[in-house]
C-alpha cells in the first residue's frame, strides 16, 4: 500500500512540471466564422475531428462541435445546413487555457467545465489544442481523472 501511495505522489510531483504546450496539438483544425455548416461538417469529416475552432485572424471567435451541428439540425429543421453559420450557434463562452499552465491544471479546467477539449490561446491568438486524447496518449496513468468527467 505504502508503495503505491509513493508512487503516486511521485507521479504527481513529475506530472506538475508537465506544461499543456508539452502535450497539445499545435495545428488546430479551424474554419471562419462566416462558414456554413455544411462546410463545418465536411472539414469534420475530412480531417477526421470531432470539433473545430472558429477563428479570425488567429482569434478565437467560437468553437462548434459534431453535437452542436446535430443539436442544429433538430432544433432548426426548416432551415438547412448551408443557411446556419457556425458562429451562430457556436457557444458565447469558450473555457481556454494557456500554454504554459500546467497539464494537471488543464484536467482540472476540463472536470470542472466538462469539456475534453480546450483551445490554448497565447497573447490572445489560437496557437493550440489540448484534448483528453493528448493527455491519454501522453500517460495513460490519467485515465481514472479523465474518466471521472466523461461519465
Amino acid at each position: 500500500m505504502f508503495k503505491k501511495i509513493y508512487k503516486w505522489r511521485e507521479f504527481i510531483r513529475f506530472m506538475k512540471k508537465v506544461l499543456v504546450a508539452d502535450v497539445m496539438t499545435r495545428d488546430p483544425v479551424t474554419i471562419s466564422p462566416d462558414a456554413n455548416l455544411f462546410e463545418c461538417a465536411k472539414k469534420m469529416v475530412k480531417k477526421k475531428v470531432g470539433s473545430l475552432i472558429i477563428v479570425e485572424n488567429k482569434k478565437l471567435l467560437g468553437f462548434i462541435s459534431q453535437s452542436d451541428i446535430l443539436w442544429a439540425l433538430t432544433k432548426k429543421s426548416s432551415n438547412n445546413l448551408k443557411n446556419v453559420k457556425a458562429i451562430e450557434i457556436s457557444p458565447k463562452k469558450v473555457a481556454v487555457i494557456k500554454p504554459e499552465c500546467e497539464l494537471t491544471d488543464a484536467i482540472q479546467k476540463m472536470k470542472k467545465t466538462k469539456f475534453e477539449k480546450l483551445p490554448v490561446i497565447q497573447n490572445n491568438e489560437v496557437v493550440g489544442i489540448v484534448t483528453a486524447k493528448d493527455i491519454l496518449n501522453f500517460n495513460p496513468e490519467f485515465y481514472p481523472e479523465i474518466e471521472e468527467f466523461s461519465r
